[in-house]
């Protein structure tokens, strides 16, 4: 009798249970408030100082990074774009806005400083600060990304877009000629690039250009320059001799032939207070310094041709790295580059650069790394 008793109540106590569960299910819970669907927006995106190489009606076509793109845009161009550097506001693939920079200046590029490039524009020099997101495009020959590498000192075959008062890309559509080369000019015993002083004079009468104003003297005339001087008050100055036979002598700087004779122009420029001396002359003028500085000049005809064609591929190939560009330079006299007039040129070196003119070693059609010895 107990044994029912006790199932009877299981039986009701599950039965309750199962009752209690579906009353419970059945009370409407609280309906959560319900949220609008949260839409993402695309952000905008700039892109900065592309080459625009057309634009007309609702389409654009611009190079960057080695690309060349077409893309539509939001709006109708009032007037057609063509061959101009700018910026364009991209969302959702779609062109925004476009800020065009046609300003364009040219001239000599003295130098390439970190966040400045100094260019020599109608007989003045000028420095200009460059945009963070300065760029570089050969548009001869077909379309190309370059970088600030490729812009080499001492020429003006690249033109340059300005924006906002700063350059915002270099523009390559002239041929480079290499006729001239750059030499950083050391100190006695090539212990320095950077001079506490210059003392100069020339074997015939000569010109020292002071930002526009030149002025003349008479051969022999020495001249000292320090960072404090008034001749250095615009930063740079250019010596250049009146006759091609002319030669600049450095007083102050010391080399196995005494007191180097430089052809072409000197020219010295503040850095860091102190100054840079940098020798521009002709490629072929320059070999026939570095010849005798690097074997003597009485081993023959034959090897002097061949030291001559070694020394030109070698100063071409370092021309092209532009490493001295901050400078103002493409080389420097010393053996980090070659050894340049520290024993002077005479008629063997001459003759030897002459009978081999223009002459460099190739490999591919491309100008080979000529490394050599002096001394073995």
């Amino acid at each position: 009798m107990k044994k029912k008793v006790v199932i009877l109540l299981l039986s009701m106590m599950l039965f309750m249970g199962v009752f209690l569960y579906g009353a419970f299910q059945n009370i409407k819970k609280p309906e959560k408030e319900k949220k609008p669907p949260i839409t993402q927006q695309s952000a905008e995106t700039v892109l900065e100082n592309v080459w625009i190489v057309s634009g007309e009606n609702s389409e654009v076509t611009y190079f960057n990074e080695d690309q060349t793109v077409s893309v539509k845009t939001a709006m109708s161009l009032s007037e057609p774009i063509k061959n101009v550097i700018g910026d364009i506001t991209m969302k959702d693939g779609i062109v925004q806005k476009i800020k065009l920079k046609p300003e364009r200046i040219s001239g000599k590029v003295i130098s390439i400083d970190k966040d400045i490039i100094q260019i020599e524009v109608d007989d003045a020099i000028q420095n200009y600060p460059l945009a963070d997101s300065f760029k570089v495009y050969r548009i001869r020959d077909g379309l190309k990304s370059l970088t600030i590498q490729n812009i080499l000192v001492g020429y003006d075959n690249v033109d340059f877009a300005l924006g906002d008062g700063k350059l915002c890309a270099g523009i390559v559509e002239k041929e480079l000629e290499i006729h001239d080369i750059r030499v950083l000019l050391k100190t006695s015993k090539y212990e320095d690039i950077l001079h506490q002083s210059v003392t100069f004079t020339c074997t015939s009468a000569y010109h020292v250009k002071v930002g526009k104003k030149t002025i003349s003297y008479k051969a022999g005339k020495k001249i000292t320059v320090k960072p404090s001087s008034k001749l250095l008050k615009s930063g740079r100055i250019t010596i250049q001799p009146k006759k091609s036979s002319g030669k600049i002598k450095l007083l102050n700087v010391k080399r196995t032939c005494g007191n180097p004779g430089y052809r072409g122009m000197i020219e010295i420029a503040k850095y860091n207070d102190k100054l840079t001396v940098v020798n521009e002359l002709p490629m072929e003028e320059y070999l026939y310094a570095v010849i005798p500085s690097e074997m003597p000049s009485n081993y023959g005809t034959e090897a002097l041709k061949v030291q001559a064609v070694c020394a030109r591929t070698y100063a071409y190939k370092q021309l092209m790295r532009n490493e001295f560009s901050q400078y103002g330079a493409h080389i420097d006299d010393s053996v980090a580059s070659q050894v340049y007039n520290n024993i002077a040129e005479d008629k063997n070196s001459i003759k030897a650069v002459k009978d081999t003119y223009g002459e460099v070693m190739l490999s591919e059609n491309d100008v080979i790394e000529a490394y050599y010895f002096s001394t073995s």
